[in-house]
């Protein structure tokens, strides 16, 4: 029976490893969760019953297995929080904690399951071929942007090298956390292989032989795998694990190195032998230590030579990797800036941060996701040097840190205290242990262990399969019954077997809870996946209805032209053609009947022709109305399939969080109206439709929580209902009242309660930016709503009051998305204030902002938040510079000129003429380093450049016209002084600034014009 568990546990290795399916894999190890918790259940379920059967009720326990046990239930107690303060998210981290729970069973069970050598060569062999097949589609990956699970990946290169792990660096960890196995393989003389009676010693030898080939080839393909991905922490990680070792090696030598296995081979029989003496002495001994020699030589000239060819450009194997170059960024200041190493400082803080919020139990695994743009834009707040270095991480990057915030301080000492008693553990076995082929798997075992632990300081493979996996086999089968039989803090267990089979179940209740969790975050994803893709489509469509109005128009155009014989088609006109056509032909010769003849002739030959191209034109036309029926079908089967998608993704689990994000996109899609109409034009009962809409419940507001649904035109119903049962006619009021707005106003506003609902569950950046110009874009409807009314009612006065109720409720609700409006955008630049190298297009979210206020108020309304967004702009260009990255404010100027151009004209000449000076005081450090950087920033590109020397043109001519300004300001005063109307004309401005609140009772010409030198002396030209 344990020959069938050992088969089952490599089979569920491998599977682990390689799974991943076009349809079902989107975040890679989501699915590979979910398969491992029905193994690990059925493995460790086997083993209990084997035990049960062969009455033995033992178990091998260590001191870490406890330890680890305590940071399982933390997990799940930490989870409990969530439970409190956020329902809906709650089951995420619950399922990450029970999860938690039972691979602590897993451990335990793999330290009890291998009691022989040989159990332990056949799991690492299976190991070994996963790695095999991880690496090989890794270089498929690399060389042809191949899958062979999941087909066409791109256009190959490192960030494709996902093989079936994900992600180019866990990839990378992955297989070389196996290169220490590799390596044992090479060159350990005793695997502790039984062979059967009656194998020959030639057979042995040669089978030897074949492992150590095998070995090398493995080594070949990881080094290669992992040079190629050049991840720093995995470099550096495996050379201080193989520097570990190296230490313990030497000092362990006599032990390890010991006496080596020979085979004696004879030669064969050939017939009857004369003399069976010369066969004896013909006995050959062969060592396995030469061929342990030859592959740990083969290894070395691998390690050595392999980085050198990949650093010569067109070397055999086809990518050009310099290994040194990339490592020494690392310690290269400009380097750990902008390679990720000052990024994950940033991240790291944040879980500082989660912490500090949750400092004992934490909130639960997976919470740091929920939050992070907060916790990070906290940093930035009290350390802007950060500004330059925020990106979308969803994880801390340091495992160790993420278990700090997410589980709080117990949850951290318990994972400390494992990894220090696996430690001491460590070296007393260390001490004890006497066979040296085991202290050389142990110590290569601990060079896997440090790999994946180090890589974990600056990474999260914790997180992901199968290294997770592989970790935990680690660390339970080298701290194990095996290898640890002197029991060093460990001992022997006898469970009596009620308790025995109370432990059974509590294994089997953990695995369902997390089994029914794992199934439904599984399938979650799987229908987000199927949404997305459908989704993607709808741009497709999009971008294909596009070229077809263009394809459209061009035709059109063409057409018009036919029509009046002019452009393409200026050779069909009658004289045109008639000229040509005649060309050629002995005209002179001709009789006038002839001549007439021939001219009847040419011209039914042109309507000929017209006529065919006219028929072309109806033909081309009649294809475009049939695509455009086909892509208007698609795009209503793409937007039910995507939404439906999205909403059973919700189903299964509304932690997911990302398919509310979408489903938030969707309730915007023309799609979506046309169906809404479409289903209110052909209804029996068109009143109770609308009523439905607007004043009830419809489907695809089924998701939205209670607390966020609104219903902003339930009134407006109302009164439509209560004016239908007037007698007002039904079509009348449907077209006069604009309902087709209506439905702009509740599907804007329903994509914002999706969003809001998205945000209880999901961190992302865009969504505060697009909150923001969906409140905007209703803005805009509502006060076009509102004009309608008033027109209405002036047509219709014995309504007015009904409209007038309606018109201020809607004036409340403008002002309502006006705050939010400024809500939103606010929480924009606060999570994401600069960084702009890495997202260009939201370096524009500063200007964006103000164009809405701008367009929404005027300037005198809006100065004061327009000031504030502006200085906030420059803040983070202050610290963007810094980092010597391109920082450049070249929207301000003109942010600037249309508000001195507004008060300008509204002759408000102070107000003006203190914008044009605030805006060269603002703008004059971005001007004197922006300069300086033209020449002493050893990073900037000829568009950066281009980009300063526009800038610097501006601000520069936004001084001269601050002083023509100045000047001109000055002639106007004393002209209209001259004239005797300074007073009633010019001196009201002055009395009051209408954008500081400034006011001055008794201004006089000669004191404003001394107080207008004073206000412009600072920004003239010195």
């Amino acid at each position: 029976m344990k020959k069938i568990e050992t088969l089952f546990l490599c089979f569920t290795f491998i599977f682990i490893a390689m799974f991943a399916h076009p349809q079902l894999t989107y975040e890679f190890s989501t699915p590979k969760y979910f398969f491992l918790v029905i193994f690990a259940a059925a493995l460790i379920v086997l083993f209990m019953a084997r035990k049960l059967m062969e009455k033995d009720t033992s178990l091998y326990l260590s001191w870490a297995h406890l330890g680890f046990f305590l940071f399982g239930v933390s997990a799940v107690v930490a989870s409990f929080s969530m439970l409190r303060e956020n329902a809906i998210y709650f089951p995420y981290p619950f399922e990450l904690g029970m999860y938690a729970l039972l691979t602590v069973f897993l451990s335990v069970y793999l330290s009890n399951f291998f009691k022989e050598k040989t159990e332990i060569m056949v799991f690492l062999t299976a190991v070994l071929i996963a790695g095999f097949f991880v690496a090989v589609e890794a270089l498929m990956n690399y060389y042809g942007g191949q899958s062979f699970f999941l087909g066409t990946y791109g256009g190959g290169g490192k960030m494709q090298m996902k093989a079936t792990i994900g992600n180019p660096n866990f990839v990378s960890d992955f297989v070389a956390s196996l290169i220490p196995i590799v390596v044992y393989f090479a060159i350990s003389n005793r695997y502790g292989f039984r062979f059967e009676s009656g194998t020959t010693d030639k057979k042995r030898y040669f089978f030897f032989l074949g492992i150590k080939c095998f070995a090398v080839v493995l080594f070949f393909l990881f080094y290669l795998v992992v040079l190629l991905a050049s991840t720093r922490a995995v470099l550096f990680a495996l050379m201080g694990g193989f520097a570990v070792f190296g230490i313990l090696a030497f000092l362990m030598r006599k032990k390890i190195f010991g006496p080596v296995e020979t085979f004696t081979v004879l030669p064969e029989k050939t017939g009857k032998e004369k003399n069976p003496s010369k066969r004896k002495l013909a006995q050959k001994p062969l060592s396995v230590k030469p061929l342990s020699l030859i592959a740990l030589c083969a290894i070395l000239a691998i390690f050595i030579f392999l980085p050198i060819v990949l650093s010569v450009p067109g070397n055999f194997l086809g990518a050009t990797v310099d290994v040194v170059d990339r490592a020494a960024t690392s310690f290269d200041e400009r380097g750990f800036q902008t390679t990720g190493g000052k990024g994950r400082l940033l991240s790291w803080a944040a879980s500082i941060y989660q912490w500090k919020e949750y400092p004992l139990t934490g909130n639960g695994l997976g919470t740091y996701k929920l939050k992070d743009a907060d916790y990070l834009a906290q940093v930035m707040d009290d350390h802007p040097e950060y500004i330059d270095v925020w990106n979308n991480y969803k994880r801390t990057h340091n495992d160790y840190l993420q278990v700090l915030g997410e589980m709080g301080l117990f949850g951290f000492l318990t994972m400390i205290a494992t990894i220090l008693l696996l430690l001491v553990q460590l070296t007393k076995m260390l001490k004890r242990m006497q066979n040296g082929d085991d202290i050389l798997l142990l110590l290569l075992f601990a060079v896997c262990f440090i790999e994946i632990m180090g890589h974990s300081f600056t990474e999260f493979p914790l997180q992901m399969l199968p290294n997770q996996l592989w970790a935990v086999a680690l660390a339970s089968i080298g701290f194990g019954a095996y290898f640890n039989r002197d029991l060093s803090l460990a001992k022997i267990v006898r469970i009596k077997k009620h308790y025995w089979l109370l432990l059974l179940a509590a294994v089997l209740g953990i695995s369902l809870i997390t089994g029914f969790l794992k199934y439904h975050s599984f399938l979650a994803e799987v229908f987000f996946k199927e949404g997305n893709t459908y989704y993607s489509y709808l741009s497709q469509v999009e971008s294909a209805k596009a070229d077809l109005k263009n394809k459209e128009q061009e035709y059109t155009e063409l057409q018009r032209q036919l029509e009046a014989r002019e452009g393409n088609y200026a050779g069909f006109n009658p004289d045109v053609y008639m000229q040509k056509k005649l060309a050629g032909q002995n005209v002179n010769g001709m009789s006038p009947v002839a001549l007439n003849q021939l001219k009847i002739k040419i011209l039914g030959d042109l309507e000929k022709e017209v006529d065919a191209e006219e028929q072309k034109f109806a033909s081309i036309f009649s294809q475009i109305d049939s695509k455009k029926t086909e892509y208007q079908g698609l795009s209503q089967t793409y937007y039910l399939t995507a939404l439906s998608s999205f909403e059973r993704s919700i189903g299964h689990t509304p932690a997911l969080g990302k398919s509310f994000f979408y489903v938030a996109l969707l309730m915007v899609r023309p799609e979506r109206k046309e169906r809404l109409i479409a289903e209110f034009n052909q209804a029996k009962d068109r009143l109770a439709v609308l009523g439905k809409h607007f004043a009830g419940e419809v489907e695809e507001r089924q998701y939205i929580l209670p607390e966020y649904r609104d219903l902003l035109l339930e009134e407006d119903f109302a009164v439509f209902n209560g004016l239908i049962k007037s007698g007002m006619p039904f079509q009348d009021l449907i077209d006069e009242l604009r309902v087709s707005l209506w439905y702009d106003i509740q599907m804007n506003q329903d994509s914002l309660d999706y969003f809001e609902t998205s945000l209880k569950v999901f961190s992302e950046k865009n969504t505060f930016r697009i909150m923001g110009k969906t409140c905007f874009q209703m803005i805009g409807y509502l006060q076009e709503l509102n004009a309608t009314y008033k027109e209405w009612a002036v047509r219709n006065p014995e309504y007015a009051e009904s409209m007038q109720r309606l018109i201020f409720g809607h004036e409340e609700q403008i002002k309502t998305k006006i705050g939010e409006l400024q809500k939103w955008m606010d929480t924009a630049l606060y999570i994401l204030p600069g960084s702009w190298h890495l997202f260009p297009d939201w370096e524009n979210v500063y200007q964006e902002y103000i164009t809405m206020l701008s367009r929404i108020g005027t300037p005198v309304e809006y100065y004061g938040k327009i000031k504030e967004i502006v200085e906030k702009r420059l803040y983070s260009i202050d610290y963007t510079h810094r980092a010597q990255q391109l920082a450049v404010p070249s929207e301000i100027p003109n942010i600037y000129r249309y508000m001195v151009q507004y008060f300008h004209e509204q002759q408000k000449f102070q107000e003006a003429l203190m914008l044009y000076k605030e805006a060269i005081d603002l703008l004059k450090g971005p001007y004197a380093w922006n300069r300086a950087d033209l020449t002493g920033n050893p990073y900037l590109n000829d568009a950066g450049r281009a980009k300063i020397q526009s800038y610097l043109h501006d601000y520069e001519k936004l001084e001269a016209d601050l002083s023509q300004y100045y000047h001109s300001l000055q002639k106007h005063f004393q002209s209209i002084n001259e004239q005797g109307m300074f007073e009633q004309y010019l001196l009201v401005d002055w009395r009051l600034n209408e954008l500081t609140g400034e006011t001055w009772e008794d201004p006089t010409y000669e004191s404003v014009q001394l107080r207008l030198t004073q206000m412009a002396e600072t920004g003239l030209k010195e």
